[in-house]
């Protein structure tokens, strides 16, 4: 069911971001091409993609 609304073009601001209030998934896979994007009605997602990019930035002075 997620990826029949995942794909309806009504979800898609600018068709970049995704904006669904009623999907519960943080992270969805993009529409176009691989890999993933937020979900930018749920705020909790950007909370995440801080701490991920927070994680790459702490790893990389690591090394």
């Amino acid at each position: 069911m997620n990826d029949e609304i995942q794909k309806e073009p009504q979800n898609w601001k600018w068709g970049i971001f995704y904006y669904n209030p009623s999907d519960s998934r943080y992270f969805v896979p993009k529409s176009v091409g691989i890999g993933w994007t937020i979900n930018c009605a749920r705020p909790v997602s950007y909370v995440l993609l801080i701490a991920l990019i927070l994680l790459v930035v702490f790893i990389r002075k690591l090394f």
